[in-house]
């Protein structure tokens, strides 16, 4: 009983975090189709989040990483090309073996 109270706390949660997007952030969000699309623009946005708080234009997205955290596979977490395509991200910096992951802009205005 105690998990589905937890698991309703942050379906409510992320009901609140969604309707705070500006609007054009709302409707690429709802324009993902899988739950990992919509998780990766969540995590995606946390990093363009944390670059503005740093002062940087641009941030890091390592493939690894991000499917780790999305606990999937490498290549389901380059579908972080959706991202692209849907114009909420541009890379800013090509991936440099063995020194650093590529970098991306965030596109859409926040609220």
């Amino acid at each position: 009983m105690e998990h589905l109270r937890e698991f309703h706390g942050l379906g409510a949660m992320r009901k609140k975090l969604v309707d705070s997007f500006s609007a054009e952030e709302q409707q690429k969000f709802n324009a993902l189709r899988s739950e990992h699309q919509h998780e990766g623009f969540l995590i995606v946005r946390a990093f363009a989040g944390a670059a503005t708080l740093k002062g940087e234009n641009d941030f890091p997205i390592a493939q690894a990483s991000l499917a780790d955290r999305l606990s999937i596979t490498r290549g389901g977490a380059a579908d972080v090309r959706k991202l692209r395509e849907l114009k909420v991200i541009a890379q800013t910096q090509g991936y440099v073996r063995h020194k650093g992951a590529a970098r991306f802009s965030w596109l859409l205005p926040r609220h």
